[in-house]
């Protein structure tokens, strides 16, 4: 887990630019590369588990609501509401 954990993190970097910025903040005070993709970990992983449990969409844009992925059905239609 601690792999697929990684190498997520290092996928944020390069695609989610919320993420990337959180990753730059954290490399602006200082910390080691490492150490910011760690941090990322945990992000990504309580991120992960509060959409499980609440039975959330991730919305890449949250301030926009531009698109909308669907982690519960395998469409990826804009703004759709949850299948149960």
């Amino acid at each position: 887990m601690r792999k697929a954990l990684y190498l997520a993190g290092v996928c944020s970097i390069i695609h989610n630019k919320n993420l990337r910025t959180y990753f730059n903040q954290l490399k602006d005070k200082g910390k080691p590369g490492k150490t910011g993709i760690v941090a990322l970990e945990r992000k990504l992983l309580v991120l992960i588990y509060t959409l499980y449990k609440n039975e959330q969409d991730y919305i890449t844009d949250y301030n926009s609501g531009i698109e909308v992925c669907n982690v519960f059905t395998e469409s990826t239609e804009k703004n759709t509401p949850l299948k149960k």
